[in-house]
């Protein structure tokens, strides 16, 4: 049958491929179809995922082309033999779980592998893991492993192994498990659960959560600061020392957050000490620039009066002078309210020259533009040596100590608000947080989505268990997986197949 994806003709799905007992194989050209169907390359090298799953395959064949593939995923099948994909050697990631497989074998050549997922099938024994240095995600839960020995080969990735998963096994606690796992020193994530040792170690969780010094999650839930330091006390000394880690806690939670109230009361002090300082010294040097103008003004009122000196330029500054005093007060009006106005009268200069002073026309200035050129010449003279001044002044050594400590405050202000941020409940509509969040999508993100959607047959839920335990701080919800997947999918996997030809 024909299909149609956003109007673009498709060609027509291929029949698999069975052998002579009726079970589906994976050869070269059935997966160069399935390439074509999920809009990929039908060249096998440009290819670097591959999906496989939920196919009915029995074995792995006829991959040996697809040498640039890092990530596989092949859960749900039937398959019961690891083998086929040795020259995938750029492996990252790789999906069999909920196969039929029995032995871990053939993964040596993959250096660069950080997970695999082996859960939900038949497996015994781990092993087969040398060589995997890169190896941080390993899930095994639903398989037949029964004792602390079946589980030795974890050894091999002790190093590097973060997230662990070997829930509902058979594991049965002996003296050997939980000595086995404190030798995990990265580990951060343990699932457990459904396991016969869940039932018979003593304090289950709490044994746990006090000897695995770097254990964050156990069997799906957060480890929190108050039971981590609660744990470690209680496996040290019993419960009257977890009460007393636990009433440490407290009090130094407590101390820090009196602290954060008194480094922010001590910021907004010097704040407004510092508004304070700099309104005073813009007062005080608002007033002597006043009182220099005054003086200024009357030495050329004296000037004019006895006739010193050319009479139109004395007028000419006369006339600045006013315009400077006028502009200083209508700038800081609060600052001269108590301040007299002095104005040029009547009767402190000649008829003529007072009419000139207070209402100079234009044919005034333009006989006498020279000396307004001069004056602006002066003026700008008095600016350029104010900026020198106060250049020196904001590079003092005063100064600089002086912006450290601001910046200091600013980042205890900063880290403050950020935590009122975070404790901001969500929007009642999910719409407006969509619009009003904002999280930096890079590739990584969105290729790890992609894998977690494909694994997860697109339930959500389950998808951002995943996406989130690596991001605990990035603020992301489900409906912000699910609106990112649209548009991926609407931009890069609506696209006509590739031509064979």
């Amino acid at each position: 049958y024909q299909r149609r994806v956003h109007g673009i003709q498709m060609k027509p799905q291929m029949e698999p491929p069975r052998n002579e007992e009726g079970e589906i194989i994976m050869t070269r050209e059935y997966v160069q179809h399935l390439c074509e169907l999920q809009g990929q390359y039908y060249s096998p090298k440009l290819n670097n995922q591959l999906y496989l799953n939920n196919r009915g395959f029995t074995n792995i064949d006829n991959l040996d082309d697809y040498v640039e593939v890092e990530a596989l995923w092949l859960q749900t099948n039937c398959i019961s033999k690891i083998q086929g994909i040795r020259k995938m050697t750029k492996l990252k990631y790789l999906y069999l779980q909920c196969n039929s497989i029995e032995k871990m074998e053939n993964l040596d050549p993959f250096v660069d592998l950080v997970r695999l997922d082996l859960s939900g099938n038949r497996l015994t024994k781990v092993e087969g893991l040398t060589g995997l240095t890169k190896l941080k995600d390993l899930k095994l839960e639903q398989n037949h492993l029964s004792s602390t020995e079946s589980i030795r080969g974890l050894s091999e990735v002790s190093a590097s192994l973060t997230f662990l998963s070997l829930a509902n096994n058979r594991i049965k606690n002996d003296t050997e498990l939980i000595p086995f796992l404190e030798t995990f020193p990265s580990l951060i994530y343990l699932e457990l659960k459904d396991n016969p040792a869940a039932d018979e170690i003593p304090m289950y969780r709490k044994t746990l959560v006090g000897r695995l010094k770097k254990l964050r999650h156990l069997d799906g839930n957060v480890v929190e600061d108050i039971e981590k330091a609660g744990s470690e006390a209680f496996i040290q000394g019993g419960k009257e020392k977890e009460k007393e880690a636990r009433a440490n806690f407290y009090k130094a939670v407590q101390e820090k957050r009196t602290k954060e109230e008194e480094e922010k009361k001590d910021y907004y002090k010097m704040v407004e000490e510092r508004i304070q300082r700099t309104l005073l010294v813009q007062k005080k040097d608002s007033l002597d620039k006043h009182s220099k103008l005054i003086e200024r003004r009357e030495e050329l009122l004296a000037r004019v009066n006895l006739k010193k000196g050319n009479k139109e330029r004395n007028i000419l500054k006369l006339i600045k002078v006013e315009k400077d005093i006028k502009s200083l007060r209508a700038d800081y009006p609060q600052i001269f309210k108590d301040v007299p106005e002095i104005a040029l009268t009547y009767s402190e200069l000649p008829p003529g020259d007072y009419l000139d002073a207070i209402h100079p026309s234009e044919e005034y200035l333009s006989i006498h533009k020279e000396f307004v050129h001069e004056i602006e010449k002066e003026e700008k003279k008095e600016i350029k040596k104010e900026i020198e001044i106060s250049d020196a002044k904001k590079n003092s050594p005063e100064r600089k100590e002086e912006k450290t400590q601001i910046v200091k405050w600013e980042d205890v202000i900063d880290k403050e608000i950020v935590k009122k941020e975070d404790a901001v409940p969500p929007l009642e509509s999910m719409e407006e947080e969509v619009k009003g969040f904002k999280y930096n999508w890079v590739q990584k993100d969105i290729d790890e989505l992609h894998e977690l959607a494909v694994k997860h047959s697109f339930n959500f839920d389950a998808i951002y268990k995943d996406f989130i335990f690596t991001r605990p701080t990035s603020g992301l919800k489900v409906h912000h997986l699910r609106n990112k997947w649209t548009e991926i999918e609407s931009h890069n996997y609506r696209k006509p197949a590739s031509d064979p030809n």
